[in-house]
């Protein structure tokens, strides 16, 4: 990735979360929208999609900002993890992979910025599963973040992921990977 230096939230919209077993007009949680995970066209965007949406002159910054957009359209389905906004935050944080960090308020903001994009649970299912493929693909260090969301990816019925890092997923069959 391109060292980049300005930083371009998107438009504050709410952040949807999709909740199991919770009351949809409990106070202690955002509201739910009509938009549910699991439809046919759900896909998740991958961390390094976001990174690039919020930095004006990365590489890949026009076509992940574009996606991003899209997801006010209502037909679209654009997802994350709360692993994928982890991710984000430990990139745009971290001095040693942008070129100028930002605070941990500031990336708070841009996570909250996201522009109707829905956060997906990780399901128990989501853990056997993915305990199954990393007994199958066995990986170390940090590519067991891939297979992670490779795991909570079908047990939320999303089956595209968009990403710059196309081998780390096309491994897995049953996902559909797409560059933006």
């Amino acid at each position: 990735m391109a060292e980049s230096t300005k930083f371009v939230p998107l438009p504050s919209v709410l952040l949807c979360w999709r909740r199991f077993r919770m009351p949809r007009t409990s106070p202690r949680y955002p509201p739910i929208t009509n938009r549910v995970a699991g439809s046919n066209d759900a896909a998740v965007i991958d961390a390094n999609v976001l990174v690039y949406a919020f930095w004006s002159d990365a590489e890949h910054h026009g076509p992940s900002r574009r996606l991003l957009e899209s997801s006010h359209d209502p037909a679209a389905t654009l997802c994350v993890t709360s692993q994928v906004l982890a991710e984000f935050f430990s990139v745009v944080t971290n001095g040693k992979r942008v070129a100028i960090p930002r605070t941990p308020g500031e990336a708070i903001d841009a996570i909250l910025a996201l522009p109707g994009v829905v956060v997906l649970p990780v399901p128990p299912s989501a853990v056997f599963h993915w305990l199954e493929l990393l007994r199958r693909r066995p990986v170390t260090g940090a590519m067991i973040f891939d297979i992670q969301l490779a795991a909570t990816m079908p047990a939320n019925d999303a089956l595209r992921i968009y990403g710059y890092n196309r081998r780390d997923f096309e491994r897995f069959a049953e996902l559909a990977v797409v560059t933006p």
